[in-house]
């Protein structure tokens, strides 16, 4: 007899009780991405970030992991390889140490990311990785809208490319300068009646940090870099670029107004973390008032009086 037989599950018990928690009726409409990439359907997470960060990574990164897979089998069936787009808001609750060889693995298979976020200091989380010039090198186009923070105006400056400035160097007469009056035009002529100026020149950033902010304040006027120079995307450096609005402010009120689709039996939805205003929870601060003596008029006795039939219950 095998010593180790008692100790074993009993695999077909496990499987038919699992079987019998599982709700097929909402598995059989879960999303199933390779359905998703051979019928090019759409798909929306809608993961609310202020609850529960922690799930809202997990999820999003399974997604864009099984959405890899996806791809890569309808390449291997089909031989064709697939256009997928992932658009990711918010996207600091995804980008980790190994998004470069996610990103790779997308672009291979097919799946154009586009991740967007508020502040570079969201890659730069207190007591966690710096992932601020890991994710500016694996993203090939870049559009900054509002770069204000020190990092950014340094990163963008830095790599804006180099251009030549002159300084300017002349002589004044005293009482010129103690009046304020700085300028070439108030050079002294020399004995031909010249007015000389001497010009230093040295290399500097294209754009400098007021540059940024002056297009950082303009809503529609973007930052844009685009790492690959081919056809007429032949760029280098930063560059600012406008847009328009994607939607008519009409159309976005309309947007705004439409609820979203009802509940039904096929939607699958987390557990609220907090409980509903029917509940009355109960607080800390919050002590029935029946269970309080109205005659005791010293407090003390009548709190250790509820603890004493606390405690013989």
């Amino acid at each position: 007899m095998n010593p180790h037989q008692n100790h074993m599950p009993p695999v077909e018990e496990t499987v038919a009780h699992k079987a019998d928690v599982l709700d097929w009726s909402r598995i059989k409409h879960a999303i199933f991405m390779p359905d998703v990439v051979r019928k090019k359907q759409v798909v929306y997470f809608f993961l609310v970030g202020a609850l529960d960060l922690a799930s809202v990574s997990m999820i999003s990164k399974l997604a864009l992991h099984m959405l890899s897979l996806a791809a890569l089998r309808h390449r291997e069936q089909t031989g064709e390889v697939p256009r997928i787009d992932f658009i990711c808001d918010e996207a600091q609750v995804l980008i980790a140490k190994n998004i470069a060889n996610i990103l790779e693995q997308a672009r291979s298979r097919g799946i154009a990311c586009t991740f967007a976020h508020q502040s570079m200091s969201q890659l730069n989380p207190p007591g966690g990785d710096d992932l601020r010039e890991l994710m500016m090198q694996c993203s090939s186009t870049k559009l900054v809208f509002d770069a204000r923070d020190p990092w950014s105006l340094g990163y963008i400056s830095r790599t804006s490319g180099c251009a030549k400035y002159y300084s300017p160097r002349y002589d004044l007469p005293l009482d010129h300068l103690t009046r304020g009056e700085v300028g070439p035009q108030y050079v002294s002529p020399d004995r031909d009646g010249q007015r000389n100026v001497g010009i230093s020149e040295y290399v500097g950033p294209r754009m400098n940090s007021q540059d940024i902010l002056d297009i950082s304040f303009d809503p529609n006027l973007c930052l844009t870099w685009i790492a690959r120079a081919s056809g007429l995307c032949s760029f280098r450096g930063w560059f600012p670029m406008r847009t328009a609005w994607p939607v008519s402010k009409a159309a976005h009120d309309r947007h705004e107004r439409t609820p979203w689709p009802e509940k039904t039996d096929e939607m699958i939805l987390p557990p609220a973390l907090w409980p509903k205003d029917e509940e009355h929870p109960a607080t800390i601060t919050q002590v029935p008032t029946e269970v309080l003596p109205q005659h005791e008029d010293n407090a003390d006795e009548a709190f250790q009086r509820i603890w004493e039939d606390e405690k013989q219950n």
